[in-house]
């Protein structure tokens, strides 16, 4: 292989891992003060929990039930635990005023054993089915319809991944907005 294929060849699998890396650090960080993911850590005997909330996240306040309004909005930390009661406390620690704590018992559907939670599982591996696959035919389709050497195939097969990330960008939008639309109440 030609000194070019080899430096395309290695751009386009950095590019590639680039782009998975980013999107698995999006969904993990904004996965991380979810309830459902507090429990299952401090379920898990995994010790004390601590979430980092910046700009305009937020995370988990136990104290209220879930739903709008029963989170904490930061810039701060959190740190959960898990008592033997089963009752789970926050030590909330914002960027700027007093430390504050919370505490309630755990939701029945954020259990790690819950049907809620099973099923929200099983349609987290779905979307991460339907994102590989995705970008794994991008990457097919951008490389077959790109003609000539190794270099020009791998280099359509990365343009291929890109246009694949930007499909799943504005469709996860479009998908987004109508399940935000139809759980809206009806204003007649």
């Amino acid at each position: 292989m030609s000194p070019a294929a080899t430096v395309a060849v290695v751009v386009v699998a950095v590019w590639v891992a680039w782009m998975v890396a980013l999107v698995w650090w999006t969904v993990r960080k904004g996965l991380q003060s979810t309830p459902w993911r507090v429990v299952r850590v401090l379920t898990e005997g995994l010790g004390p929990y601590e979430v980092k909330v910046t700009g305009f996240r937020s995370t988990w306040n136990p104290a209220k039930p879930l739903g709008s309004g029963s989170t904490l909005s930061g810039p701060g930390t959190g740190i959960y635990r898990l008592d033997e009661s089963g009752v789970v406390h926050l030590t909330w620690t914002p960027k700027r005023g007093p430390i504050r704590e919370f505490s309630g018992s755990v939701p029945d559907r954020v259990r790690p054993d819950s049907e809620q939670t099973i099923s929200l599982r099983k349609k987290w591996h779905r979307i991460l089915y339907m994102y590989t696959t995705t970008v794994v035919v991008g990457f097919l389709v951008g490389f077959t319809l790109a003609g000539g050497s190794v270099p020009h195939r791998l280099a359509g097969g990365g343009i291929g991944v890109f246009v694949a990330f930007i499909v799943l960008a504005v469709g996860g939008t479009i998908f987004s907005a109508l399940l935000s639309f139809r759980r809206q109440p009806c204003a007649r």
